[in-house]
């Protein structure tokens, strides 16, 4: 069995969401594989045209009228969102590419939709695995395979545990030192003269110009820097869709200031009713995206600052809401009764310092305005999918949270005699759309082996052209996780159970395995 295929083997034996996706789709040209997710609406508990006008206010200021416009008309046709990214500059492969592949899907099912709406998550900190930090290069020079893909920084390293959703916008001095790092790759022989080329017109033209560098902060300078780039990977006469690029905190808390003072809003039945809200609580303790009660405990009763980071929030969660601390970073909350016996947000920051917060309706939607709170992972499916039907594609994780978090609602829901309506309406959500972990594109190293591409690597190499389009909608689903198996496998295999050479030995059997059928960019050192 080759490294590859048995690699492959691995991560289905870890992950059953891409198991699943292997075993019933496998074999699947991609082109049959993305009529799944050309979805109609469904009904929903509530209406989405509040969802719609917040779309269209958060789009108009940033990509104008028109492309707001469309994206709205597309969505309410087809309430399908792709929420498997994270904020930032798309160079991780994955992200970019499941981006690419989900524009394809109306190519795939002859729908009219013009435009590709991509949701993402702004609760990580800067050096996050896709790392909004700065940019990720694939394309190394073979010596350094192993250490693929190398990090290009552009905020500071004091920065680098800073919610990213809450970063303050990058400058031209934060460019500059970048450019000067690029240009130290190219005298280590990192990275080819090629490469660095293209990200010094994408540094200068993009990120250096007006309308980006003056946007208020990073999560707007993304939304823009993602739609430039995504233009930039497509050939010269070439269509493609327009990029429309969300932070889903930020849209889930405008939606928020409507759903929290909204005593019918399902948000309100969840966080506000005792009963329901103890009942979903219990259902989703230790649940991944959710919380972890015990640790989230431990955690407050923990007073030392070493201690307090054994219990990081990655490991436990919070509860309906993150707090943010002085230095931009995340605050884990429990919710407990006050000496009033009123509830409140209790948590204690990576300092040791304690923070409460009433938890009413008004108090939560002050802060959320205040920036001081950000939605949860779960709050913000509550509010998109759970109550107004959107329709989540997701990654390998979330196929399998997000079914876990709908029964947990549901059955909460079903207990109260008045809800069993509403229980009825989340349940038929779809919740386990999965398009993820998979590659379509690949670059050539100078010794014919085959490694991801990201958004550089496809620039540096001519772009997408409508051949390359055609070909990649060709290729099965087993083939393209074939490719994306060197960012899965990280999921799947900690660092120090990983083989030394286990990249270059996967890029010698990609080159084996998916040649003549993946698309592949040829740059020139």
């Amino acid at each position: 069995m080759k490294t590859a295929e048995r690699y492959l083997d691995l991560a289905c034996k870890k992950i059953p969401v891409l198991k699943r996706a292997i075993t019933e789709h496998g074999d699947c040209p991609l082109s049959d594989y993305l009529k799944n997710f050309v979805l109609k609406a469904r009904p929903s508990y509530q209406q989405q045209d509040d969802f719609l006008d917040v779309m269209q206010q958060y789009v108009t200021p940033l990509m104008g009228e028109s492309a707001a416009w469309q994206a709205v008309c597309d969505l309410g046709a087809c309430p399908v969102i792709l929420t498997a990214n994270h904020l930032g500059v798309e160079y991780f492969s994955q992200s970019l590419q499941s981006s690419l592949l989900f524009s394809l899907n109306s190519a795939a099912a002859n729908s009219s939709a013009t435009t590709v709406p991509v949701f993402s998550f702004g609760n990580i900190p800067l050096n996050n695995l896709t790392y909004p930090r700065g940019v990720l290069l694939y394309h190394v020079m073979s010596a350094e395979l192993n250490h693929m893909p190398v990090k290009l920084p552009i905020f500071p390293d004091r920065l680098k545990r800073q919610i990213t959703g809450i970063t303050d916008a990058f400058n031209h001095d934060m460019i500059q030192r970048a450019e000067a790092r690029l240009d130290k790759m190219v005298r280590d022989k990192q990275i080819s003269h090629t490469l660095a080329d293209t990200m010094r017109d994408i540094f200068q033209k993009d990120y250096c110009s007006d309308s980006v560098i003056y946007l208020p902060d990073y999560a707007h300078q993304s939304a823009v820097l993602n739609r430039r780039i995504w233009k930039r990977l497509f050939s010269e006469g070439i269509s493609s869709p327009e990029l429309i690029y969300f932070e889903i905190e930020k849209i889930v808390s405008l939606l928020l200031e409507y759903d929290l003072p909204n005593p019918k809003s399902l948000v309100r039945h969840v966080m506000f009713d005792p009963d329901i809200r103890e009942r979903v609580i219990e259902n989703l303790d230790g649940l991944s995206g959710c919380w972890t009660r015990k640790e989230l405990a431990q955690r407050l009763n923990t007073e030392s600052s070493v201690n307090i980071r054994r219990h990081s929030p990655k490991n436990h969660g919070t509860l309906f809401f993150w707090g943010v601390d002085d230095s931009g970073r995340k605050i884990p909350f429990s919710l407990e009764s006050d000496k009033r016996n009123h509830l409140v947000l209790k948590g204690r920051d990576d300092r040791g310092k304690i923070w409460k917060l009433g938890f009413t309706p008004r108090a939560l939607v002050q802060k959320l305005q205040e920036k001081q709170l950000i939605p949860s992972l779960f709050t913000c499916f509550l509010t998109l999918s759970f109550a107004r039907g959107l329709i989540c594609i997701g990654g390998y994780f979330q196929g399998e949270y997000l079914p876990a978090m709908q029964r947990g609602v549901v059955t909460a829901l079903q207990k109260t005699s008045d809800c069993h309506d509403i229980a009825h309406l989340v349940a038929q959500i779809p919740t386990d759309c999965y398009l993820s972990g998979m590659l379509g594109i690949m670059s050539r190293t100078d010794d014919n082996h085959l490694i991801p591409a990201g958004a550089a690597e496809i620039i540096a190499g001519g772009g997408i052209s409508g051949e390359d389009i055609e070909q990649m909608l060709l290729l099965t689903v087993r083939e393209a996780h074939i490719a994306g198996l060197f960012e899965t496998l990280p999921d799947v295999i900690p660092r120090n159970s990983r083989e030394t050479s286990w990249k270059k030995a996967l890029a010698a059997d990609c080159s084996k395995l998916l040649k003549e059928k993946i698309v592949v960019k040829k740059i020139e050192n």
